[in-house]
């Protein structure tokens, strides 16, 4: 069984992404990898892997409160680390 993801633009989400194609992929490839194993995938499980996988490419799943906030106020919904 393989997974196949259905996508819909909110708000416009499709148009923004396809602007940002690398950062589309990403989180693609993020969902894709998640799923590879449907026979033990649960919701919290499934939560689990999301949450590696995400970590394992550098982005911050569960920013603190203060940053959370911080990044609502400029429009930020996700955040990556980039070193510089």
């Amino acid at each position: 069984m393989s997974v196949r993801l259905k996508k819909y633009s909110y708000r416009f989400a499709e148009q923004v992404f396809n602007g940002k194609i690398q950062t589309k992929n990403e989180l693609e490839d993020i969902i894709y990898s998640a799923t590879k194993n449907l026979a033990i995938l649960s919701r919290p499980e499934f939560n689990k892997i999301l949450d590696a996988e995400f970590n394992k490419r550098g982005w911050v799943t569960q920013p603190l409160f203060l940053t959370k906030m911080m990044m609502h106020m400029q429009g930020l919904i996700f955040s990556k680390i980039v070193s510089v």
